[in-house]
């Protein structure tokens, strides 16, 4: 830290702090009988979220979404106190997800040292049955194909055999940017019962006619998901993406990356996600103009260095056609150290490495319907023991979450 001898707070780029956020927020009349959640969409490190005093979310998976079940704790008609504990044990201003840090018995990787909620907190309403709980839109080798999924959440739950009678209450639509229908073939192929009270659905998506989400023409479509448990008890959720594919050709041999099928070089630079005003989430317009200037140097794409991705700058790379690498900030720590025969991990070590594996596997969930989004680096610049089972392990656990992308080690 350039600083550190005459600059006490903060300390090495460190600083240390429990902020409290917190407001009135309403909730209709029309909410009681139904589940009201909120959506976070990041904060760090910490979040611990109450609702009129008791704890209705948790996370500390940094700067990823959190959803939090409020029906338990809300008073529908009246005013509501919401409020939020952020908690940051540390981290450095300089990012050096290279190193550890210690909270309590527990290690963690530096990580930023900036401790905040992001904007953008929503309220949705669902019916008490059965709700929506996750969709998401994966691109496959035919361009003008998609595989789409929704996993539903049951009040009463379901067995095997009862899963041909519910069949008919998943369904799905097409429409393009502008919310006119587009002609597809949508077939739902599988509806699995993932536990007691959780089934996911698969859909096969033909658009023979869509447009392509390409550089140059960056066409958007949405997938509209419907669960309809009853005549009053409808849910819906709508996904964003592109009809795209990218992914390399020719491994072992003449290596080259395709999108759409012909050939294409990436031209890049890392985004280290220092946003301005707050350090950690940007603005829509700060976004926007970090593809307008990566486009004035002759760039196609950018890398998410050391930090995972953001909404805003998702949206404005889907949008306006530009190409995104990401990596989770401190992914070299899905890695424990090499171990002798009989040796295991202490019990921080072991923490730290499956904090990452999960951080990693919840990145991709977050942001996996993205065109923009091609490919998931570990971490930049890191080295690696390709022995040690925890490489392959952590690999596979974000390829098995989004197999429709490339999953590589590091890139440089």
């Amino acid at each position: 830290y350039r600083y550190a001898e005459d600059d006490d707070v903060p300390r090495y780029g460190a600083y240390k702090f429990v902020s409290w956020w917190s407001r009135t927020i309403d909730i209709p009349a029309s909410a009681k009988g139904k589940r009201v959640m909120l959506n976070i969409r990041g904060a760090r490190l910490r979040a611990e979220v109450f609702l009129n005093e008791q704890l209705v979310g948790y996370s500390i998976m940094s700067e990823l979404p959190i959803a939090c079940d409020l029906t338990a704790a809300m008073r529908p008609g009246r005013p509501n106190r919401l409020a939020i504990r952020i908690t940051n044990p540390g981290g450095r201003f300089d990012w050096r997800d290279s190193t550890t840090m210690m909270w309590g018995k527990a290690k963690l990787f530096a990580s930023h040292g900036f401790g905040g909620l992001d904007r953008g907190l929503t309220l949705s309403v669902h019916p008490l049955a059965a709700r929506i709980d996750d969709a998401w839109v994966l691109n496959t080798p035919d361009p003008r194909r998609v595989t789409a999924f929704m996993e539903i959440v049951l009040e009463r739950g379901v067995t095997d055999t009862g899963l041909d009678r519910v069949k008919a209450k998943a369904s799905a639509t097409l429409v393009d940017a502008a919310g006119r229908p587009v002609a597809a073939d949508i077939r739902l192929e599988v509806l699995e019962r993932l536990d007691d009270h959780r089934l996911r659905a698969r859909f096969a998506v033909h658009a023979p006619d869509a447009r392509l989400w390409d550089l140059d023409a960056p066409n958007l479509h949405r997938l509209r998901f419907r669960w309809t448990e009853g005549k009053d008890a409808v849910d819906a959720r709508e996904v964003r993406f592109g009809f795209r594919w990218f992914a390399p050709q020719g491994l072992g041999t003449d290596a080259t990356l395709r999108l759409n099928g012909r050939r294409v070089r990436l031209y890049s630079a890392i985004s280290w996600g220092y946003w301005g005003f707050n350090g950690l989430w940007p603005t829509p317009e700060l976004a926007r103009r970090e593809v307008t200037a990566a486009r004035t140097l002759g760039l196609n794409a950018l890398h998410f260095h050391r930090n995972v991705g953001k909404p805003e700058v998702f949206a404005a790379m889907d949008e306006m056609g530009l190409l995104r690498v990401m990596e989770p900030g401190g992914g070299r720590h899905a890695i424990g150290k090499d171990l002798k025969p009989g040796e295991t991990l202490s019990p921080a070590d072991a923490f730290s490495r499956d904090f990452m594996v999960e951080k990693c596997k919840a990145m991709a969930r977050a942001f996996r319907s993205h065109p923009s989004l091609v490919q998931y680096t570990l971490q930049n610049e890191i080295g690696a023991n390709l022995a040690n089972p925890d490489v392959q392990a952590v690999l596979k656990a974000i390829h098995d979450v989004d197999p429709s992308r490339t999953v590589i080690l590091n890139d440089g």
